[in-house]
């Protein structure tokens, strides 16, 4: 089992977006509750760390190191942030194992929850993003396509507070649900806590 800790690539990769056109029934279409529901394998939204740990973990033993292990490095733990990357064992990602076809997962944890996950699927191929989030509506009971905004190789639906994003770069496709809250949410921590450092500091 490897794990890697740090920020996760799809903030990286993707930006906020709202929607500029349509009505308030089509924004109504997907809410919170809709991507609250979504589940990858049993990967969810407000998941706890150690539920994650459970479903990736072999054995108890292994559940331990991936604790001890967990996180380590990151930089914002003191504002309740961490990020992850999962990979299964080679056992699970072979054809009738649980995560088969799926290369990894990146997890952001706010307050010890998932607070948003990317999935790679690095062996499926497609021939565009639409061909992608069409399946992935079709699978999660989410709005059509023609309510998403992108291009041949990115889209994206938004949901409240969420950003769902299908991305189908040369060698990879990736699957990305983050809440758009976050980052302001962070932000905000790192003020109050810088201000309180700041305060506290003697020369």
């Amino acid at each position: 089992m490897k794990l890697i800790s740090g920020t996760l690539a799809f903030l990286v990769f993707f930006t906020g977006y709202s929607f500029s056109q349509g009505d308030a029934s089509d924004k109504a279409l997907c809410t919170d509750q809709t991507v609250e529901k979504i589940e990858s394998r049993g990967i969810k939204l407000g998941m706890k760390i150690e539920d994650v740990l459970n479903i990736f973990a072999s054995d108890e033993e292994e559940k331990e190191k991936l604790k001890r292990n967990q996180g380590g490095g990151s930089v914002r733990r003191h504002l309740g942030y961490e990020s992850i990357m999962l990979i299964p064992q080679q056992k699970d990602k072979d054809p009738g194992g649980r995560f088969e076809g799926i290369g990894g997962y990146t997890f952001s944890f706010l307050d010890e929850k998932v607070s948003g996950f990317s999935v790679n699927y690095p062996w499926t191929r497609w021939k565009d993003s639409t061909q992608f989030a069409e399946k992935v509506a079709e699978s999660l009971g989410l709005p059509t396509t023609d309510k998403w905004t992108g291009d041949r190789s990115t889209l994206r639906l938004t949901c409240g507070d969420y950003q769902i994003s299908v991305t189908t770069p040369a060698n990879s496709n990736e699957l990305s649900v983050r809440n758009t809250q976050e980052q302001k949410i962070i932000a905000e921590r790192e003020e109050k806590y810088n201000e309180e450092t700041r305060k506290r500091f003697k020369p």
